[in-house]
């Protein structure tokens, strides 16, 4: 009894010294995500708290998605393992950065923040913030403290109802 309870401790023992070094690729969609690329490497470094994360990759590209609490995020890394870009979704106004959210409120102040995207690029963050009112539905880019107002939609009624 002695016996199989020390090999039992032994094995689970060595197991946790081997997982410690080892990438999970969980919901990879290609079986060439290399757990050993720098892409994967670069992500466990910077972002050593995601566990869920999902990977793919395309044309040399790797991708991976994955959440850290209400914010959803992208990464694309090149083959060489740097970051292309990077998407966050943001689900309400609550995430979004303040100096964001006053220069939406400044310009829009009767509408309500819905949801917001933040796109960063080399040198650039780029800031997609939807709002609405009563009648209209708004996409609001924001850059560098400017506003541009690239989407607008209102809420008609169609007379032949």
């Amino acid at each position: 009894m002695w016996f199989i309870l020390s090999s039992l401790l032994l094995t689970s023992a060595t197991f946790a010294q081997t997982s410690k070094r080892e990438y999970k690729i969980v919901n990879a969609t290609e079986a060439s995500v290399n757990p050993e690329s720098k892409a994967v490497k670069n992500f466990k470094r910077s972002h050593p708290e995601v566990t869920n994360e999902s990977w793919s990759v395309e044309n040399g590209y790797y991708f991976v998605k994955f959440k850290e609490g209400d914010v959803k995020n992208k990464i694309a890394y090149t083959p060489y393992g740097k970051i292309d870009y990077s998407l966050k979704m943001y689900i309400n106004e609550k995430k979004l950065p303040r100096s964001v959210k006053a220069a939406v409120k400044s310009t829009y102040y009767d509408y309500k923040i819905v949801d917001g995207q933040e796109l960063q690029l080399k040198n650039k963050v780029i800031y997609l913030v939807k709002i609405t009112d009563s009648n209209t539905w708004k996409t609001i880019r924001v850059s560098n403290g400017e506003l541009e107002e690239i989407e607008n939609y209102s809420n008609v009624i169609s007379p032949c109802r």
